[in-house]
């Protein structure tokens, strides 16, 4: 009779050991659910910023991107790349261009100045190249002493520009550059002393190779 009594006890014991490590098994499944869960839907670390504002007038903004500073004006359709070791100038009014400098410091007349100056402006004229190249020899004839004021018509990223090499004994050495579109008139211009023509030349071909109009 005791031995009955002593297996008994041993199979209670052994059901409710059972049971209770059966419970906790049971209780430890939704737990690691959730936390798999909550692994799961954790978003992804968002990726570091690529591009950052500097400066701003209006619709201009001045931006560090990964491919150095640009200068972008999305309602106006153009982005220019500074270029490296370049200043750059933002408008204080909607009649003033945009203006970079280069590095270079040279004697002018006016003292230390910059070896060259590049401009860009966009405006809602909208002019064919001929009307263009009138209006641009009236202006010259009469208000320079000409040197040199040659007029020329090139493609630029598909639009027909008109291109003019003036030098002039009031203004120096320039060359300035008009794309007239549909709805916009985009202009830029280089500015020097004639020796410096070939130099500031070069950087002009090069800026406007890293320039984007629509």
């Amino acid at each position: 009779m005791k031995k009955e009594i002593v297996v008994f006890i041993i199979i209670i014991f052994v059901l409710i050991l059972g049971g209770g490590l059966f419970y906790w098994w049971q209780s430890q499944k939704p737990q690691e659910s959730e936390e798999t869960k909550e692994t799961e839907e954790i978003p992804p670390q968002e990726k570091p910023e690529q591009e950052k504002i500097i400066e701003r007038f209006g619709d201009i903004v001045v931006k560090e991107t990964p491919e150095g500073k640009i200068v972008e004006n999305e309602k106006e359709g153009i982005s220019m790349k500074v270029p490296d070791g370049w200043e750059v100038q933002l408008p204080t009014n909607e009649q003033e261009p945009i203006s970079f400098y280069s590095p270079e410091l040279i004697q002018g007349e006016q003292g230390e100045e910059y070896m060259c100056k590049i401009e860009a402006s966009v405006s809602d004229e909208t002019m064919d190249v001929n009307e263009l190249q009138k209006k641009w020899e009236e202006e010259t004839r009469e208000w320079y002493t000409v040197i040199k004021d040659e007029y020329s018509v090139i493609d630029i990223q598909g639009h027909q520009a008109l291109k003019n090499i003036s030098e002039t004994v009031e203004g120096g050495f320039s060359i300035n550059i008009a794309i007239p579109t549909k709805k916009k008139l985009y202009g830029f211009i280089v500015y020097s002393y004639p020796q410096y023509k070939e130099e500031c030349s070069q950087k002009f071909d090069n800026f406007l190779g890293e320039t984007s109009i629509e």
